[in-house]
């Protein structure tokens, strides 16, 4: 075995193009808002397991991160177009009463409150989607209470020949535990490539052997936010020694999660993993992470059936 060549990993998970977001009729008001706005109706709803809000403060910015429930509402009756105002109003008035305390300025087409109960700290909020300070075609109700991402990913440092011969497709060697609703469903190997990455020092091409991973939501109903799976496998890759050499503000703003790791584990073994998290127009997203020895300068091509 011989670890003074290039190796080059990929995973790349997708999340498959779903609905975003549950029927109305599965959907239910929040329990700070249980009365709608005459002349509108709930349209549509997602609930994430975990998730961030960015709360409308007026000058000052706070993001917020937690179990999360979103509802769009419509306009259903043209003739009960509210102003933006009032269809604040309405909302902050009913949270206020539930206890709920104002937290934004008390004007704009936005709001947000915060309310601390023995079961955690919550934030709503209201938002118009569409619409002016004159009229309000839509607009979105966003609960959050405050809890920790939960940790689904495991990695294990990389001991072991990077595999890219055989035909069998398998998890990715530093990839120890996923989420559990998903799937491998295609693997791409390549006995050498590369790959250009953009990093703070700059632009680099790492070249050498390549595994690419295809991953495939198998329970639409625990779809995970985009920024959970980008954090989880980067939290992953962080606990085994990896040290990120790209933006960390990458993981914390949408819709795009750019992330480049590297690692120096037992018997010389230098990797270099990279994750890109983007969320398309389309709803479909792509995770991938890729893991490199050393640079291209020390690595010659391997024939097919050489060691690593």
């Amino acid at each position: 075995m011989t670890f003074g060549r290039t190796v080059f990993c990929a995973l790349s998970l997708t999340l498959v193009s779903i609905p975003l977001a549950a029927r109305a009729a599965d959907c239910a008001p929040p329990n700070w808002a249980p009365a709608a706005m005459l002349g509108y109706k709930i349209d549509s709803c997602d609930d994430k397991a975990w998730g961030t809000l960015d709360l409308p403060l007026g000058d000052q910015s706070k993001t917020v991160a937690g179990r999360r429930v979103r509802l769009n509402y419509q306009l259903t009756e043209d003739s009960k177009n509210a102003t933006a105002a009032a269809v604040r109003d309405f909302y902050v008035n009913q949270a206020r009463r539930n206890g709920a305390i104002l937290m934004s300025p008390p004007s704009g087409s936005s709001a947000a409150l915060t309310k601390t109960t023995p079961d955690g700290e919550f934030w709503y909020v209201y938002k118009q989607s569409s619409g002016n300070e004159e009229s309000t075609g839509s607009y979105t109700l966003t609960t959050l209470r405050i809890t920790p991402l939960q940790q689904e990913v495991t990695a294990k440092s990389m001991t072991a020949p990077l595999d890219v011969v055989s035909p069998t497709c398998q998890d990715p060697p530093w990839l120890l535990r996923q989420f559990a609703y998903f799937r491998h469903t295609q693997c791409e190997k390549k006995i050498w490539d590369s790959v250009s990455m953009d990093l703070l020092d700059g632009t680099h091409t790492l070249e050498g052997r390549r595994l690419t991973v295809n991953y495939e939501l198998t329970d639409q109903t625990k779809e995970p936010a985009a920024l959970a799976v980008a954090r989880n496998y980067v939290n992953a890759l962080q606990a085994i020694g990896a040290t990120l050499k790209t933006d960390p503000n990458g993981l914390s703003q949408p819709p795009i999660f750019p992330s480049t790791l590297v690692q120096r584990p037992s018997k010389s073994l230098t990797s270099i993993l990279g994750a890109v998290l983007d969320r398309r127009r389309d709803g479909t997203a792509n995770w991938a992470s890729t893991r490199q020895r050393s640079d291209k300068s020390t690595s010659p091509l391997p024939n097919a059936h050489s060691s690593v």
